[in-house]
């Protein structure tokens, strides 16, 4: 619809691209990046990044891309 905003923040501070890594979506995050939109370095309220979690769901190729982005922590 072009009315998306993969960047959005949920109440708890998590994007989609938190929640794609997650739950082990490699292939959302890695489109959810390719948006541009998708706010990879926010941290939610528990401090937790996508690339916390991509890393905590052994998510390597979306790891790697979030810290070739170098916005990640």
């Amino acid at each position: 619809t072009g009315e998306s905003n993969p960047g959005a923040q949920n109440n708890a501070g998590s994007t989609a691209l938190i929640w794609a890594c997650v739950n082990n979506m490699s292939k959302v995050a890695v489109a959810l990046i390719a948006t541009g939109e998708s706010n990879p370095g926010v941290q939610n309220k528990h401090a937790d990044t996508a690339l916390v979690w991509a890393t905590n769901t052994n998510m390597l190729d979306v790891a790697l891309a979030l810290i070739d982005m170098g916005v990640s922590k």
